[in-house]
């Protein structure tokens, strides 16, 4: 006997007269466990999982995500190819018989002045997000990147090299934004925490990548090499459907629902789930009414606690991760190495020992983030790092009193080794993740924009300063400050870091607002741009 079948109508509001898009969506709610082959007429159906035998087994939508998830993976692996470059650029460029000759400040200035560009990159990527959509932005950012790594195989002089790293920089702060808003919208909530950790591990494969290529080929093969990653996200991101949220935001309801059914399935949860976001977005345009100008608006908007609640959340959490110094040993491995492992242990062969371990416990955490609580893990990584840190500060510190010590420079090598296994499953993963999560959809490509630029600021000071810290205060007094640092911070994520595992995004919202604004029927205005 064919099951009761009831129908349920959402009509777009009439907010976009000229979208073509504007047609009534039906939905058609299905007893559970019922059978029933969806009807041929209606224009969006979204069937329960068993009820449709279309369902492809070896193309489910977890593996779709997936492979929506690969473009911002190879954005990411990019990226940490920036970061890790100078490690063995500069000591190539120290040799008496380099071609670009450099001393110890202008290769401060290598090494970090691709890190401003990151800033302006990431106000720029929030734009992009918010006007062309966060695939179109994936798509931009492969631009900068292959003509950076161009510039600097051709570069015949300090000027141009420093021109590629600039432009380098730039579509890394492009990416910041791009990368853990589609990362979020795309997954569903059992895998965001896994999606949204695979960032932080491409980083760090990334970094081990242009480590290896760099210690056994040239500087400017080490480039070449490097510009297969722009080419194959620009790729695979051409393949794969635009963020539903986005397409919500701006009136697109068809294409809306076949992305969310592409990337979700068609099972009763996801129904449900999209459901909720249609009833958002309706509000949405409900409450716009007379358009405000924009700083009006984003006056509005920065104003409710579900926005700058979760802001200073995640500014929180990136000025923790950066001042505890993962990216001092990104960006000066053979130097740290050196002068923490004395001439014991090829700092080489070091490097590349502590990039293979950062890129397994880069997929470590992934896998944590998946089947543990953000805030259990945040807290259990944050207290690690302080004490590993603590430990390598006086080691140091005691091999400098006794020079008999340094026979023990393995203890250095396990210090820090126990330093990038607790850094690298919560503290260095964690504000991209709570980045593509906390912020409402209103202001999520205005407020990541803004965090991942501060985020890159951070970054860009702890770099330009690391080795005036070297020289005045030691490598044991810098890692002491950098414990420091991560104390407090762990201190602060215990008591405001909210718990977000399993929570879909409108639940995540909901949680920051006041109990005032529960009560309102009109939410936040999303900007327009």
């Amino acid at each position: 006997m064919i099951p009761k079948r009831e129908t349920m109508k959402i009509t777009h509001a009439a907010t976009h007269p000229k979208d073509d898009n504007s047609a009534n969506i039906e939905f058609h709610k299905i007893v559970p466990d019922a059978v029933r082959p969806p009807r041929s007429d209606s224009p969006l159906i979204f069937p329960l999982a068993p009820s449709s035998g279309t369902q492809n087994k070896h193309f489910s939508p977890l593996y779709r995500q997936l492979l929506a998830s690969c473009g911002p993976v190879l954005a990411s692996i990019g990226a940490g190819m920036v970061f890790g470059y100078s490690a063995t650029l500069l000591p190539a460029l120290k040799k008496t018989d380099s071609e670009i000759s450099v001393n110890g400040d202008t290769g401060s200035w290598i090494a970090s002045l691709c890190l401003l560009p990151m800033a302006i990159g990431c106000l720029l990527g929030g734009f992009s997000v918010e006007k062309f959509g966060r695939k179109i932005a994936h798509l931009l950012l492969c631009i900068p990147l292959l003509l950076g790594w161009i510039f600097i195989y051709f570069a015949s002089n300090l000027e141009m090299l420093i021109f590629g790293r600039i432009l380098g920089g730039l579509s890394v702060g492009l990416m910041g934004p791009a990368c853990s808003v589609y990362l979020s919208e795309m997954s569903d909530p059992k895998y965001r925490g896994l999606f949204l950790g695979t960032p932080s591990m491409a980083l760090s494969i990334g970094i081990l990548f242009i480590h290896i290529i760099g210690t056994f080929f040239t500087w400017r093969m080490t480039a070449l090499i490097a510009c297969s990653c722009p080419v194959l996200c620009f790729l695979l991101m051409s393949i794969v459907p635009e963020s539903p949220s986005w397409l919500l935001s701006k009136g697109k309801f068809d294409k809306a629902a076949k992305a969310f059914k592409w990337l979700r399935g068609g099972s009763f949860e996801s129904e449900q789930e999209f459901r909720v976001m249609v009833d958002k977005q309706k509000q949405l345009q409900a409450s716009e009414g007379e358009l405000l100008p924009f700083w009006v608006q984003l006056r509005l908007n920065i104003s409710k606690p579900e926005f700058y609640k979760p802001f200073s959340i995640i500014f929180l959490c990136f000025f923790i991760m950066q001042l505890s110094g993962p990216n001092t040993l990104a960006f000066y491995s053979v130097t740290v190495m050196k002068d923490t492992l004395g001439s014991g242990i090829n700092e080489y062969f070091a490097m590349i020992i502590i990039d293979l371990l950062r890129a397994v416990m880069s997929v470590v955490a992934c896998i944590l983030l998946k089947i543990s609580k953000r805030r259990f893990l945040a807290i259990f990584s944050g207290t690690g790092t302080v004490l590993s840190l603590f430990s390598l500060s006086g080691y140091l510190m005691i091999a400098k009193m006794y020079p008999e010590v340094k026979e023990f420079a393995w203890l250095s090598l396990l210090f820090l080794i126990l330093y990038i296994i607790f850094i690298s499953i919560g503290i260095f993963p964690l504000p991209w993740c709570v980045n593509g999560e906390l912020l409402p959809l209103a202001m999520r490509g205005f407020g990541s924009s803004i965090n991942s630029s501060f985020n890159f600021i951070w970054c860009f000071v702890v770099i330009k300063t690391a080795p005036e810290m070297f020289t005045t205060i030691g490598m044991e007094g810098t890692f002491f400050f950098y414990g420091i640092v991560c104390l407090v911070g762990t201190i602060l994520i215990f008591f405001f870091l909210p718990e977000t595992k399993n929570k879909t995004l409108h639940e995540i919202e909901a949680n920051f607002q006041s109990s005032s604004n529960q009560n309102e029927t009109s939410p936040s205005i999303t900007l327009r741009t």
